[in-house]
């Protein structure tokens, strides 16, 4: 009788490892199905971090544009509104 006990406490062990790996299979075999939405996916993502990469530059030389005018730097005031303009004109080439 006490084999049997130990005999049947080992099959629900296994049963309980097979049915706590099945979730991972199954998402697993899923994106591979998916792969090729992935990759059209992961080309829109990279366009939007790109495009906030650009918005978050030209925010940055216009406040230093700003700045350089309030402190009455020319210099840095003439190469931040180059720096911002040069950049707002090859993207909206884009």
């Amino acid at each position: 009788m006490d084999t049997k006990k130990k005999k049947s406490i080992a099959q629900k062990n296994i049963i309980i490892l097979v049915l706590s790996f099945l979730p991972f299979i199954v998402g697993l075999s899923y994106s591979l199905y998916k792969k090729s939405d992935s990759i059209y996916l992961s080309k829109a993502i990279n366009m939007s971090g790109s495009q906030r990469m650009r918005t978050m530059l030209i925010a940055n030389y216009s406040q230093q544009y700003l700045y350089a005018t309030d402190n009455k730097c020319n210099f840095s005031k003439s190469v931040g509104k180059v720096h911002s303009n040069r950049r707002i004109a090859s993207y909206e080439n884009l």
